[in-house]
């Protein structure tokens, strides 16, 4: 945007799977939806993103062919915004020493990750 503040994330692209693929984001800078705004000028929204993509759900039949849910309505394999933070770096507001924090990836996407690999 033209009132935009400068923002630096470094991007790499650490698996692909047809249509999609597991980034992985290191911001330098912190803006509100750095990330998500920075993958999405890419052509590449984050998977799920009803801001800055289209919203979608990710779905085991748009991927696999033949596949079929059966009587009842297909569940998505995720079903809301596909970003993780898995850890991060501050200052210990006492200390001054860095704190370090790591978050496990969730379950969903986890599960979203492994059935898109068998592909």
């Amino acid at each position: 945007a033209e009132d935009g503040k400068p923002s630096v994330t470094h991007l790499k692209v650490l698996q692909r799977v047809t249509g999609v693929s597991l980034v992985e984001a290191r911001p330098l800078t912190g803006r509100t939806h750095q990330v998500r705004v920075h993958l999405a000028v890419t052509g590449s929204p984050i998977a799920c993103d009803a801001l800055y993509g289209n919203g979608k759900p990710i779905l085991l039949s748009s991927f696999k062919k033949g596949f079929r849910p059966g009587s009842h309505d297909e569940r998505p394999l995720l079903g809301r915004l596909g970003l993780h933070a898995l850890s991060i770096t501050v200052r210990h507001p006492l200390t001054g020493e860095p704190l370090h924090i790591e978050a496990p990836l969730a379950k969903d996407m986890g599960a979203t990750i492994n059935q898109l690999s068998k592909l």
